[in-house]
């Protein structure tokens, strides 16, 4: 499974969601890490194309609403729907922990 984006793509959206985040969560961890996804970004030429191959935990999460969450996520904030951005997360959350937990098990 892969999702594929142009560089201005990718770009305009990292940084719609920098912008809202740091208005309506500045602590959240997400925020930094999202900078840090934009100054990556910016070393590419602008005809690049950016590709997420989700590679052995396609299987795991397919289909993956993920994008779409953290999209409505951070939309919602910007709205100051806290209600809406919550119920993402949850999602989010409750799709990836256990992907996360796998990769620390031993």
């Amino acid at each position: 499974m892969r999702i594929r984006a142009t560089i201005g793509e990718a770009l305009e959206r990292v940084r719609y969601a920098v912008a809202h985040l740091a208005l309506a969560a500045p602590d959240l961890d997400m925020l930094e890490d999202l900078t840090q996804l934009t100054e990556w970004l910016e070393l590419f030429h602008p005809d690049s194309v950016v590709e997420l191959d989700y590679g052995a935990v396609a299987d795991k999460v397919y289909p993956d609403d993920s994008p779409m969450d953290v999209r409505l996520g951070i939309e919602c904030l910007a709205e100051g729907d806290m209600t809406g951005a919550a119920a993402a997360y949850r999602r989010l959350a409750s799709r990836w922990i256990p992907i996360r937990q796998l990769a620390r098990a031993s």
